[in-house]
């Protein structure tokens, strides 16, 4: 009897959500009307209290009638859920907005994916890790987009365009830093975090924030997820998805906090309000570890040039946050276990040595070629710090504190191969990666040397990994190529301004020679494309669709041709 009464409760309470999903998009258009006055606030605060407690009490007796016969406290989470929302609503009732669309979004693609096709459409992502990947940005930039369009997302309380709100949340999402509007200036502090939250959720992934909630919530992974997670992480992890998740938070908060401690030593000269120099600490902690190059300063921090603090934090937390988590969990287990040291890994090995080693030829490079230009008036110490700074930024960042439009056309070109390398696997960054760079180094050095096999630390290479290194650097290549040429048909500007665009956007880096607060409509659709194909990988869309084309097993007879 109690069964029966629980199920009949539980089909009402989900059919009254089905209900308020439809009431609520016409209450989203009318919520601005409620702001004007004290009543309006109020009932605006009751409304929103009692959609949260409907979804909440649906939860529980959801999961009641799922067989779970006690609760246990993560089940009790939408009770704290409930308390903080209320308050933050009387705080704040236009947060009711941010409710409703997320709310909206998750039951409209429950309805439509789940069932689309009889289901086939459902099948179809789940079973293909790539299509996974890509849909899950997708779906956090076009959240990200209507939440910017919000008119309290402004300073001016106005409705972002569509194409520069969806411009921002991409670049933010992809974790690149280019941007049509000056982000401290333009956006209110609600856009502000809107913006922290997708570069927080980019930089991650949101496969892997969704994941570790899922299993905070005592949730069962299926193989698939599993699957998708392995391929965001990729082949070289071999701890238990559980393990890995822990391990990916857990690194990147911790450095994330310890950036923001020490950059809360500079800010709290910059400002007299204690809580916003945290805020600005905060802010740009997360924003350098994911690479996201977003600032709060109109100028990034060209105004830091000098100043130590700033310029070894961020680029540590850059440097730190583009070696790839898989490289953390393998130095821990070098270093930490018990029994004696264990060596790094092969890709380990690979991933530290390239990157100390681009990071000098970029410092050395850039000091050579602006010792003479934007340089010129700097000691000694202050060009050391500039040529690191731009070295490290260049691969993935975005942060700058020289002007990137006064750089010569030896530190363009210098740019522009730092920019395409990136950041390494598994990690926060774009690019080509480090080791498919390193190994195809080391493969051009086997032909000149005479080896028959691409080897490093005396460990050889399978042909699988050349091959996939090569592919990637190819089609890297053939799409920026093309989306390149497209540019220079509908932008306005010169040489080295568009092809440093679109270089910037490839590899998510987010320095601009100042040509982006410039685009046209066409100009930005071409950089919102390159800023999602340098996020997921061009490898990644192949896979997609190779992986519905049947292989065929045929071998051909071998025959020689001539090269070179």
């Amino acid at each position: 009897m109690e069964n029966k009464f629980i199920s009949k409760l539980s089909k009402i309470l989900n059919s009254t959500i089905d209900v308020l999903a439809i009431i609520n998009f016409v209450v989203l258009f009318i919520v601005p009307y409620f702001l004007d006055s004290s009543l309006g606030r109020e009932i605006l605060v009751v409304y929103s209290a009692f959609n949260i407690g409907i979804y909440s009490l649906a939860f529980i007796f959801n999961r009641i009638r799922e067989g779970i016969k006690k609760l246990r406290i993560h089940h009790l989470f939408p009770v704290l859920v409930i308390g903080l929302a209320i308050y933050a609503l009387r705080l704040k009732p236009e947060y009711f907005l941010i409710y409703v669309v997320i709310k909206e979004i998750v039951i409209f693609l429950r309805r439509i994916i789940l069932y689309a096709f009889e289901g086939k459409l459902w099948h179809t992502i789940t079973n293909n890790p790539a299509i996974s990947l890509m849909m899950s940005f997708l779906l956090v930039i076009m959240i990200g987009t209507f939440l910017l369009m919000l008119p309290f997302s402004t300073t001016s309380n106005k409705t972002m365009p569509l194409v520069d709100a969806f411009f921002t949340s991409t670049s933010a999402t992809c974790v690149t830093g280019l941007i049509v509007e000056d982000t401290g200036s333009y956006f209110t502090t609600f856009g502000q975090i809107v913006i922290l939250i997708l570069i927080q959720i980019g930089g991650l992934g949101l496969m892997t924030i969704s994941t570790a909630f899922a299993l905070l919530f005592g949730q069962k992974l299926t193989v698939k997820v599993e699957s998708v997670m392995q391929n965001v992480m990729g082949e070289v992890s071999k701890l238990n998805l559980f393990a890995l998740l822990r391990y990916i938070v857990g690194i990147t908060f911790f450095f994330e906090s310890i950036g923001a401690a020490i950059l809360y030593m500079t800010f709290r000269n910059e400002f007299s309000s204690t809580l916003k120099a945290v805020y600005y600490s905060v802010f740009h902690s997360v924003s350098a570890f994911c690479n996201a190059g977003f600032a709060l300063y109109p100028k990034s921090f060209e105004t830091f040039v000098s100043n130590w603090n700033i310029n070894i934090v961020i680029s540590m937390l850059i440097i730190l946050g583009g070696l790839g988590f898989v490289v953390y969990i393998d130095l821990r287990k070098s270093i930490f276990k018990k029994g004696g040291y264990k060596k790094l890994s092969l890709h380990s090995k690979i991933v530290l040595t390239t990157t100390g080693a681009l990071i000098l030829f970029g410092l050395i490079g850039f000091y050579i070629s602006e010792y003479n230009n934007t340089m010129q008036d700097m000691p000694f110490g202050k060009r050391i710090l500039a040529s690191f700074f731009q070295s490290v930024t260049c691969r993935t960042a975005g942060f700058n504190t020289i002007d990137q439009g006064g750089l010569s056309y030896s530190s363009i070109l210098l740019s522009l191969v730092l920019m395409f390398i990136g950041a390494s696997p598994g990690s926060t960054g774009g690019g080509i990666k480090t080791t498919s760079f390193a190994i195809m180094f080391l493969a051009i050095v086997s032909i000149l040397t005479g080896k028959n096999n691409v080897s490093a630390y005396k460990r050889k290479i399978s042909m699988q990994y050349i091959k996939e290194a090569i592919s990637l650097i190819g089609i890297s290549l053939a799409f920026l190529f093309l989306l390149l040429t497209a540019l220079f048909i509908v932008t306005p500007g010169t040489f080295q301004e568009i092809t440093f665009e679109a270089f910037s956007a490839f590899g998510t880096v987010g320095l601009s020679m100042g040509l982006t607060s410039s685009l046209n409509l066409a100009g930005k659709i071409i950089i919102i494309l390159l800023m999602y194909l340098g996020r997921i990988g061009p490898l990644t869309i192949l896979y997609a669709l190779a992986s519905r084309v049947k292989k065929k097993r045929i071998e051909y007879l071998e025959e020689k041709i001539s090269i070179g």
